[in-house]
């Protein structure tokens, strides 16, 4: 996945003043997620934040604060579950997918994860032993199919 130089610059920045040698592998895989470290002010006297996008604002480029850099800690469970969303946008992609099959496909699919491309608009179901195996820098917003939302 590529980086914007700025985004690179912002982190090395970070990580010089909190005195470390390297950018955190986690940190890393935030980038690739599409969030960004920011100039924010935090009570904690941090002027770095984490900005993680938003399902509802994620074409537009919105994201929100996640918290300062210094105290925010994440792991890569973290980030899998922090994509989780049952917001009527995944919803309404989940439904678009769905739509295309016939009702025992989308029986079949109930206990399976649908995840959307990061930035897109388009997803696709899988099991989740596959889900588990994946990169979540590919992984945009996801939830798990339901008797719900399985398009009946």
């Amino acid at each position: 996945m590529d980086l914007k130089i700025e985004i690179l610059e912002n982190a090395l920045q970070v990580a010089k003043e909190l005195g470390l040698k390297t950018i955190p592998p986690i940190w890393l895989k935030l980038l690739e997620s599409n969030w960004e470290i920011r100039k924010n002010t935090y009570e904690c006297g941090s002027n770095w934040g984490w900005f993680r996008p938003t399902p509802s604002g994620e074409l537009r480029g919105a994201k929100s604060s996640a918290g300062c850099v210094c105290h925010a800690e994440f792991s890569i469970r973290q980030l899998i579950e922090l994509k989780k969303d049952a917001s009527q946008i995944t919803e309404r992609r989940l439904q678009q997918l769905q739509s295309q099959k016939d009702p025992a496909e989308r029986l079949a699919d109930i206990g399976k994860i649908f995840y959307s491309h990061p930035g897109k608009e388009t997803g696709q179901i899988v099991t989740r032993d596959e889900f588990l195996l994946m990169d979540p820098a590919y992984i945009g917003w996801w939830l798990e199919v339901n008797e719900f939302n399985c398009g009946d």
